[in-house]
């Protein structure tokens, strides 16, 4: 995950990927520290290569919202002015507008949606999803969109138009092959319970 991020910025590339396992075995985690390396290697103090624009399913499934909650991040991350009042064409115009700005100035951003099925599920043609993969197609714009699920099936609920731009890649990220919780004894008292995770590279200083 981290070698497709830094080629992004190294290669002004974009590119689409989806990271997909069972709830509790650490997606979101293994996505947060792989951008937050890869943000530590490319930004410096005052000066923003990358930046990271996160939406979450349970909150910005609503498509007005999710594209306004684009345009407030992009503004946080880059130092543009935010209007709240902006519609949703302009919000959408500025999306395109602002991220083939950040092509021309070697300025990569990726999009972090958690909970990625209730995107590709909601009401609608899916526009955040259509407009998000399409703008990864020009060759003008240096993105990457990270979706992370649960929902194994998740593609099958995607519009064809949106399934056509979307790269297919995906990484699984599983539970330890062998896990055992060691039996609490009658009248002992319960003491803590180790568990054991996938090791996962820990964010750059």
């Amino acid at each position: 995950m981290e070698d497709m991020l830094h080629a992004v910025v190294r290669d002004a590339t974009s590119t689409s990927l989806l990271v997909m396992g069972q709830p509790g075995v650490g997606k979101t985690l293994a996505v947060e520290r792989a951008v937050a390396a890869v943000c530590a290697h490319h930004n410096r103090p005052g000066e923003r290569t990358l930046g990271v624009v996160r939406l979450n399913g349970g909150l910005h499934c609503e498509e007005r919202s999710a594209f306004q909650e684009i345009a407030r991040q992009l503004c946080g991350e880059f130092n543009q002015l935010f209007s709240s009042k902006a519609s949703y064409d302009e919000n959408l115009a500025f999306l395109r507008a602002m991220l083939a700005s950040l092509h021309t100035h070697m300025k990569s951003v990726v999009f972090l949606l958690d909970g990625f099925e209730a995107f590709a599920r909601a009401r609608g043609k899916q526009q955040l999803l259509y407009n998000l993969f399409d703008v990864l197609q020009h060759s003008k714009v240096q993105a990457a969109v990270i979706g992370i699920t649960c929902a194994q099936d998740v593609m099958e609920g995607m519009e064809k138009r949106v399934k056509s731009r979307f790269s297919h890649r995906k990484i699984v990220i599983t539970c330890p092959a062998h896990f055992e919780v060691p039996a609490i004894q009658q009248g002992s008292q319960p003491g803590p319970v180790n568990s054991t995770a996938a090791a996962l590279p820990a964010p750059r200083p």
